[in-house]
């Protein structure tokens, strides 16, 4: 994943406190996540289906990927995501199917 265009320290928290929740989540939940989108050109938006105002355009954005779809754990690992970034202004969405999970900063405003 081309996590180096992700803003972290300018758009978003520093990077290092953001990783070390994520880790945080998956020791409490035993998920194992796996970065796989920082990043992306308008092409690489296109091809993926990204919304034309995705975050993921101007870094503000990225996903992790998980295994094993809608399970206890990974409920347990989002949940855990949800309390530790929330706080700081990000918003998440977990694509169960699709076995990922969304974190942009700022989050949607519903």
């Amino acid at each position: 994943a081309d996590m180096s265009e992700v803003k972290f320290g300018t758009a978003l928290p520093d990077r290092t406190a953001v990783e070390d929740m994520v880790l945080e989540a998956s020791s409490i939940s035993g998920v194992r996540p796996e970065y796989t989108e920082g990043h992306r050109t308008e092409g690489q938006n296109k091809l993926v289906g990204g919304h034309t105002e995705s975050k993921h355009l101007t870094g503000q954005a990225f996903d992790v990927s998980i295994r094993g779809g809608d399970t206890p754990e990974n409920r347990a690992y989002f949940a855990k995501l949800e309390e530790l970034l929330h706080p700081l202004g990000f918003g998440l969405e977990y694509f169960y199917r699709k076995n990922h999970i969304h974190i942009q900063y700022p989050r949607k405003e519903r």
